[in-house]
């Protein structure tokens, strides 16, 4: 039985079937009748390549993980000096592009479903030396 498999089994229910509670009782599960069925499908996953292999068969550029261990190095560092403001980042080789994703408050809050002043007050967010939620209040 796999994905697209449907089991139908038919009881006498006229022995399992209260009158008076109007319910249907004593019916054997379907792993009972069948216990193959509680044996998972056997998914024969395609074998993904390696990085060597992707490059020989051109799905892969030869560069991206060198311009990925940079793109790495650069947050590690960033974080390690205290001043890392970006929470993602997007690199594409062929159009040359890196597009990074600010770690802002705003962007943050709706990430987690809640508001900006439930993100600094419940969770303890530092507002750090670049974001000022305040705009004029005080």
């Amino acid at each position: 039985m796999g994905l697209h498999s449907i089991v139908v089994y038919q009881q006498q229910t006229l022995v399992a079937f209260e009158k008076q509670t109007m319910e249907v009782m004593h019916l054997p599960m379907p792993s009972m009748q069948l216990p193959s069925i509680l044996i998972p499908p056997v998914r024969i996953e395609p074998k993904q390549r390696d990085c060597a292999e992707a490059i020989e068969a051109d799905e892969q550029s030869p560069v991206i993980n060198q311009a990925m261990a940079a793109l790495v190095l650069e947050f590690v560092y960033r974080l390690l000096q205290g001043n890392l403001i970006w929470m993602g980042a997007y690199i594409d080789l062929d159009a040359g592009t890196l597009q990074t994703i600010p770690a802002e408050p705003v962007t943050i809050a709706r990430m987690c479903g809640v508001k900006v002043d439930t993100l600094y007050r419940e969770f303890k967010c530092s507002k750090g030396p670049y974001y000022n939620t305040l705009r004029g209040r005080r």
